[in-house]
């Protein structure tokens, strides 16, 4: 029998190990990406908490060292077929083998990154990424040959897993960030809330409403009371708000379909201002694959539980393992948000933070005001299927319980939204930042339709809270009741920054510095209810003066209403006016007939859509 070569088993354990190690490495780089922060892996330690980090790492860390111990011992076996001189060349070669296939992990991840990647510089370093990886390659085959000196190949594979480490940390490194710029600019924070009426609020009249915090904020600057949503769906309206277009020129009309390429969003002009960008969002919706909201921010933080952006956990989904988060609470987003600005507030910053709490299913945190606590956990239950029913499908009961519960959501964001502004106080920003307060949509608790918000254009679907605040150029305590567009605050604020804008669909909301504009604009506003509803077709909204008119162009009749006698719009009159129903309707057509971007939906597995479907995005 043939003798084992020399030192096989040290070499086996050697390279076992060095392959354990490394895929236990490859978790601190999939972290890395998982939270998209594009500053080096040590910022990433001051940004998370480190207990956060540590049960990521050992969770994620051991569940790559298993199946990197299985894909090692997968290949031994593969070299075993060969017979023992296979065994003996797998033996001499281990730590090698390992390492090199490390290498070609993060050579493809490196490449992968730096094709998102735009410049002169980018594409140099994309050259040079690819130079190295065609050097270790060529390396590794080195290492099999039999003239290459014994020494030779130790000292290569040293090298091979030393740039194994420092590979993932110099490219998360932002060569190609834009310089910092310690200027007069001012820091800009948008406070967003999901599925957020304004009626609700004690700023605009609700004088049970617990929001001390929100009110706060409407003294600091201007409160809009006839603020419009373009759309009540989530990505389109936001996308909408960070870019200043209708959904039919930015071309996500849809959720889960993103903006046209060649869109320019709010980040992306002031990442080319010189700001650093984060966003920490708060919805399923808004996650990096069903949408482009990312685009511009350094950081987008759309991971909202221990497995979220993992994708090796992904088919443990599949079988019901394991279950992803489908929104972060409040708390999280403070949690989160505050040491990044805490750490970048030397340099203009352009933080948005978003909120999902208000949004279906209701399910506040703390100790609900339902009185009994079983019709509590009934509602808790059964909200899945209470979202877009009938009033004759509903006891008064119910619908007040429901309401309810909405209330304390919003309170419970209220709260941290007061631990925002208490620490931009104590750090000395309260005087050097520009604060947008809005919302997506609305919800309905009304004409017939209740708890959703994705099938109708009428006042509590698309009536939104706005407020705008910035010392020294907004003036304070100022209650405007001109109508205005979520579309007209991208112009605005980069006005108010003194930039320039790319071309909007917006209006800026001042004449000159410190006045606003007295004059009222008309509010339009689509929906697209295929992906819903697919039968019902699409709807269109016009709102011009105290008129407001719902038309839909498959041949439903066109609604009118008297906002100023009728705010609820219980009475059409699109029959007594049969002339100014024709006029709007016209005017309605005309806008949809001009240039319409199309994008599509991209391709959704089944997981994706079964989530959307949870959240009444899709039927």
């Amino acid at each position: 029998m043939p003798k084992r070569p020399a030192r096989s088993s040290a070499s086996l354990i050697t390279g076992f190990t060095t392959w354990i190690f490394l895929s236990m490495f490859v978790a601190f780089l999939e972290i890395d990406i998982a939270s998209s922060t594009s500053d080096a892996f040590r910022q990433y330690l001051k940004d998370f908490p480190l207990l956060w980090l540590y049960r990521d790492f050992l969770g994620l860390g051991l569940a790559y060292a298993l199946a990197g111990g299985i894909g090692w011992v997968g290949v031994w076996i593969l070299f075993l077929l060969k017979g023992k001189k296979g065994e003996a060349l797998f033996a001499r070669h281990a730590t090698t083998i390992g390492g090199s296939a490390l290498l070609v992990i993060y050579g493809f991840w490196a490449l992968r990154k730096f094709l998102f990647l735009k410049g002169q510089l980018s594409l140099l370093l994309l050259f040079i990424a690819t130079i190295l990886l065609g050097l270790f390659a060529v390396g590794a085959v080195l290492c099999f040959q039999k003239w290459v000196p014994t020494w030779v190949k130790q000292k290569a594979t040293i090298l091979f897993i030393l740039i194994s480490f420092a590979t993932p940390f110099l490219l998360r490194i932002p060569w190609w960030s834009p310089p910092a710029i310690h200027s007069s600019l001012p820091h800009v924070l948008i406070l967003s809330v999901d599925t957020l009426r304004p009626d609700r609020l004690g700023c605009y009249g609700n004088r049970q409403a617990l929001t001390p915090h929100i009110d706060r904020l409407a003294s600091r600057g201007i409160l809009f009371r006839q603020a419009y949503a373009q759309i009540p769906l989530t990505v389109p309206s936001f996308s909408s708000i960070m870019t200043g277009l209708y959904p039919k020129t930015h071309g996500s009309r849809e959720n889960a379909m993103a903006m046209h390429p060649s869109v320019t969003t709010l980040a992306e002009t002031l990442r080319a201002a010189g700001y650093r960008t984060a966003a920490f969002v708060s919805g399923y919706p808004l996650k990096r694959e069903l949408c482009s909201l990312s685009k511009g921010f350094d950081l987008y933080q759309d991971r909202f539980s221990f497995w979220d952006g993992f994708k090796l956990f992904r088919f443990l989904e599949r079988f019901g393992v394991v279950e992803f988060q489908l929104d972060r609470r409040a708390d999280g987003v403070s949690r989160l948000s505050l040491p990044w600005i805490a750490r970048h507030k030397g340099q203009p910053f352009f933080v948005w933070l978003h909120y999902y709490d208000p949004h279906v299913p209701y399910r506040p945190p703390f100790l609900s005001s339902v009185e009994d606590s079983a019709t509590l956990q009934r509602l808790r239950r059964q909200q899945s299927h209470l979202w877009g029913r009938r009033e004759s499908e509903l006891t008064p009961q119910l619908i007040e319980n429901m309401k309810t519960l909405y209330d304390e959501e919003i309170a419970f964001v209220d709260q941290d939204i007061g631990q925002i502004t208490s620490f931009l106080e104590n750090q000395g920003l309260g005087e050097k930042i520009l604060l947008l307060f809005i919302a997506d949509h609305g919800e309905s608790f009304d004409h017939d339709y209740y708890f959703d918000h994705g099938d109708r254009l009428y006042e509590s679907c698309i009536r939104i809270p706005a407020m705008l605040s910035y010392p020294g150029a907004v003036p304070q305590k100022v209650i405007s009741d001109e109508v205005i567009q979520s579309i007209d605050l991208f112009p605005t604020i980069l006005s108010l920054l003194k930039l320039s804008a790319p071309p909007s669909d917006g209006r800026n909301l001042f004449e000159k510095e410190g006045t606003l504009s007295q004059q009222s604009s008309s509010a339009y506003a689509e929906l697209s209810r295929r992906a819903l509803y697919p039968t019902r077709g699409d709807l269109w909204s016009l709102r011009e003066g105290p008129w407001k008119l719902i038309y839909s162009p498959e041949g439903r009749p066109a609604e009118l209403y008297h906002l100023l006698e009728d705010p609820q719009e219980m009475t059409d009159l699109s029959s007594k006016e049969p002339e100014r129903t024709k006029k709007m309707v016209a005017k309605l057509v005309q806008w949809m007939g001009g240039k319409v971007r199309r994008s599509r939906r991209p391709p959704m597995e089944g997981l994706t859509r079964e989530k959307l479907k949870s959240l009444g995005y899709l039927q």
